[in-house]
């Protein structure tokens, strides 16, 4: 037996905006977990919570906060920046293109050198090794 439920625009809207948040996390966790072998119950012992609420956090499912969002990219030693884009508009003041969908993105920094290096060394080996996870 299948269902079709038809969503109104906006529920459809934020379904998928919850969607895309929670397959941005899910890569960045494949990403740290490949480089360092970050697991899920790591990130749950660094924010002090059980491994099964991470889990739903990382399922795409879950209507997170900002600050749930914040603290589970903070575990994964990453960055989070949102972007707004208005449909039909010109580019907003700070250069940013109108689009039709949301824009989110998640940056997981590289495991810093276990040798001792310059500040500008270590500047710019980070910088090249930022993995970054771009939704349009």
């Amino acid at each position: 037996m299948s269902f079709l439920f038809k969503l109104e625009e906006r529920d459809e809207f934020v379904a998928d905006a919850i969607g895309d948040v929670g397959s941005k996390l899910q890569a960045a966790l494949r990403t740290r977990k490949s480089e360092d072998g970050l697991t899920q119950n790591e990130i749950a012992e660094k924010l002090d919570i059980d491994r099964s609420r991470v889990n739903k956090c990382l399922s795409g499912f879950s209507n997170l906060t900002i600050k749930s969002l914040a603290e589970l990219v903070w575990a994964m030693d990453g960055r989070l920046t949102v972007g707004i884009h208005l449909n039909d508009r010109k580019p907003v003041s700070d250069g940013i293109h109108a689009s039709s969908k949301s824009n989110i993105h998640i940056s997981i920094k590289s495991a810093q050198p276990k040798h001792d290096a310059s500040v500008t060394n270590l500047v710019s080996q980070n910088a090249a090794k930022t993995s970054k996870i771009h939704a349009l």
